[in-house]
């Protein structure tokens, strides 16, 4: 941060003292060259008592607790496997999605990879890597598979996956072309009734149309603010960015309102046809179809950056609640609609904690990962949870 002299300033100490200014004594024995001592839990200090009482269990995260019911912690989450370079030299995690048993991560690096979750001899789950698309360098923010279906709208096997650049475009992997027209990062992608929607950094929602082997752009809606995500309700398409949140109509495609929420929108969750907001500086908001907040949290938790709904163990339906990522490694679940803390925990456990930049529950199972802002890459499992 540190203005034209750096971030980081060391002062040289004034006058005969050995100590820079504002050092205090030393602190503690001194043992010889090498020795470190007993080395404590890097466990951040909590920020208020409701946290003590949903801070996850370390031991059990990564083995077996010797305190078992005893645990003043909670027994709800076991971390299967973490690939600590997911993506080359440290790059950033940008979006996730699970396709039948592969896992597809999108990074800074320009790159899209694949991996694979292979049981061990010892009964465990590990990640291993499988394919690596190279797109030029470019950064893949945001990630999407459609897939083809016949005529009666059943799946056939095949799809198309979409990633969006940092250079503004959208490429389909299996076509030789790009979808060009956006000037800025596209950072969030779906589908409606068959038509691609893309938004973008720019300021803009675009819809491409399906023609003669390519992907036409048949509409473009201009938002007014950078668009970070999106998400497509039964009647409104809500668009999250910087200012706030629109409401866009999915019959005409005609701006309905919008929602000024005083921080950036960082991801959107439906629930019950309604859509449960979470803001950079870590707020929580609820709204009704017609853009109503029924329900807010102030959780003083800053830089929030993704999230995603809860789901039961061994089940699909969701369990009614949602978690997110911060920034410092830290995962928090709530539950939904009462925004009850349900646990939280740091997915980093032997290095310095890097911003959590995507969370994301795996379909059909009581999976989840994580993906980080220094390429890590975690494969996690609840356990416990009611």
């Amino acid at each position: 941060m540190g203005g034209s002299r750096g971030g980081n300033i060391k002062h040289r100490p004034r006058g005969g003292g050995t100590h820079g200014r504002g050092r205090g004594p030393l602190r503690g024995p001194v043992r010889g060259k090498g020795s470190r001592g007993p080395v404590k839990e890097d466990r951040p200090p909590p920020l208020c008592d409701e946290d003590v009482s949903t801070m996850a269990c370390r031991a059990f995260m990564t083995g077996d607790c010797p305190r078992g019911g005893d645990c003043r912690y909670l027994h709800y989450v076991k971390r299967l496997h973490e690939v600590v370079d997911a993506h080359s030299d440290g790059k950033c995690i940008n979006d996730v999605i699970l396709i039948g048993d592969t896992l597809f991560t999108g990074g800074s690096d320009g790159k899209l990879r694949t991996w694979k979750a292979v049981p061990t001899p010892a009964g465990h789950i590990e990640l291993t890597p499988d394919l690596i698309v190279d797109t030029d360098g470019q950064p893949v923010m945001s990630v999407h598979f459609e897939p083809t279906r016949d005529e009666a709208g059943n799946m056939t096997g095949g799809g198309v996956m979409f990633c969006g650049l940092e250079d503004a475009s959208t490429r389909p992997l299996v076509a030789q072309f790009d979808l060009l027209g956006h000037a800025k990062a596209v950072h969030s992608l779906g589908v409606l009734q068959g038509i691609l929607v893309t938004s973008s950094w720019d300021g803009t929602v675009r819809l491409w149309t399906p023609k003669e082997g390519t992907y036409q752009n048949t509409h473009t809606i201009e938002i007014g603010y950078p668009v970070k995500c999106m998400t497509i309700a039964e009647q409104t398409m809500w668009i999250g960015g910087v200012c706030g949140i629109t409401g866009i109509s999915i019959m005409d495609l005609t701006i309905q309102g919008r929602i000024d929420t005083q921080s950036p929108v960082m991801k959107m969750l439906i629930y019950e046809n309604h859509v449960v907001a979470i803001t950079l500086d870590g707020k929580l908001f609820v709204f009704d179809p017609n853009g109503n907040e029924t329900a807010s949290m102030d959780c003083a938790l800053n830089y929030v950056h993704n999230g995603d709904k809860l789901r039961k163990p061994c089940c699909n339906s969701c369990l009614d609640g949602f978690w997110w990522g911060q920034m410092n490694g830290s995962v928090r679940a709530y539950t939904l609609p009462t925004l009850k803390p349900l646990v939280w925990w740091q997915t980093a456990m032997q290095r310095k904690n890097a911003d959590v930049r995507i969370v994301k529950s795996l379909v059909n199972t009581n999976l989840f990962v994580t993906g980080c802002a220094d390429g890590s890459l975690s494969l996690w499992q609840w356990q416990n949870i009611g």
